[in-house]
């Protein structure tokens, strides 16, 4: 009997999850809390908050991969997606994040932008191959346009589909193909 994609997926979710924890709860610097409460899902453990990971190990396991061998950067991805959600929620001020308040109202705005830079931090160690840090970094960067774009957005009564597109081209699609990339 195969399972269900959901079945899958949700299994995926389990496994980063668990590993993501894991990784966190062996940091001594004191922004172990944090960071915890910064990787955490919603109470629902809704299917979609871990897709970048999940594509990247699914995308991996299809070249014949042994899943277990790559969690290292599914789990980098999951940190720089959370990361570009704490600056997301700051610069934009969203109050609530996966049906619970944002890192920066708990820590306040500064303590938020210190687990945002600690989790890039985390990631790039987490990848250790030159060709990694670089698809991951060029994705940082082309994030980082994104939300500046969302940002000056913002500031104007007017977006145009072009000007939306080149925002979600840079703060959604840029971490989802580096998934499929690094995969």
């Amino acid at each position: 009997m195969t399972n269900s994609y959901f079945d899958i997926f949700g299994e995926l979710i389990s496994l980063l999850e668990v590993e993501m924890k894991k990784y966190i709860s062996k940091i001594v610097d004191g922004t172990q809390q944090d960071l915890s409460y910064a990787i955490s899902l919603d109470r629902a453990g809704r299917f979609s908050k871990r897709l970048r990971g999940v594509m990247y190990l699914l995308s991996h396991e299809a070249t014949g991969c042994c899943r277990l061998s790559c969690l290292r950067k599914a789990i980098a991805l999951e940190f720089i997606h959370v990361a570009s959600l704490i600056v997301d929620d700051i610069q934009d001020h969203h109050e609530i994040r996966w049906d619970r308040e944002s890192l920066w109202k708990v820590i306040g705005t500064s303590n938020a932008f210190n687990v945002a830079i600690a989790l890039v931090c985390h990631a790039n160690q987490l990848c250790t191959e030159r060709k990694e840090l670089f698809v991951l970094n060029g994705t940082i960067l082309k994030m980082v346009s994104g939300q500046r774009r969302d940002v000056l957005a913002l500031q104007c009564d007017h977006r145009t589909l072009h000007e939306y597109s080149l925002i979600v081209e840079g703060k959604t699609s840029a971490l989802l193909c580096a998934a499929i990339e690094l995969g």
